[in-house]
């Protein structure tokens, strides 16, 4: 029995729709895990943020592929916006980056790289430009104590290693 070219087209196109199934639920869980790599950012949005003279806002930003934070100082009249940060995937880098600038602070830029240890812990790398810290590494870490109460913890570096400088603890009110 000789094969006509339809009947090879026939078979060969039946086995890579045989075969399709298997590739794309591997590439569509491999997406699912990596679909939205903020989803930890999930626990900071919402709400207002206040811990000391402080108070800060997580926002997602467009179709949540980025998260917007304002931070702002407690004033005895009024509340005075002093930073910004947006975070997002970068798909080059593979990495979450985040990008701010801030008035009124020991530094005037930032550009982060965020890792989150946990869903409950996100570790903040950055260099700040501008002011006393001008491109000199940080290190600050956000820890969740409850769900509606985490430590942000900034650390200085003293040679090659850092080390916590102070602490402040943050508990959410609804707006």
């Amino acid at each position: 029995m000789s094969l006509k070219p339809t009947h090879i087209f026939t078979l060969t196109s039946l086995f890579i729709f045989s075969i399709y199934p298997f590739f794309t639920s591997a590439q569509e869980s491999e997406q699912d895990s990596i679909s939205n790599p903020l989803q930890h950012f999930e626990h900071l949005i919402g709400g207002v943020w206040t811990g000391d003279n402080t108070q800060q806002i997580f926002e997602w930003g467009v179709g949540e592929k980025s998260v917007v934070s304002k931070l702002y100082f407690i004033e005895p009249d009024s509340l005075k916006l002093v930073g910004e940060l947006i975070w997002f995937w970068h798909p080059g880098l593979k990495e979450i980056k985040g990008y701010g600038t801030s008035i009124d602070m020991a530094m005037d830029f930032f550009d982060y790289t965020t890792t989150f240890e946990s869903p409950y812990k996100m570790v903040n790398t950055f260099i700040g430009y501008g002011g006393q810290f001008d491109g000199v590494p940080q290190l600050e870490v956000v820890e969740f104590i409850a769900e509606d109460k985490y430590k942000w913890t900034f650390y200085n570096k003293e040679g090659n290693e850092f080390h916590p400088a102070y602490s402040i603890t943050f508990i959410r009110k609804e707006l």
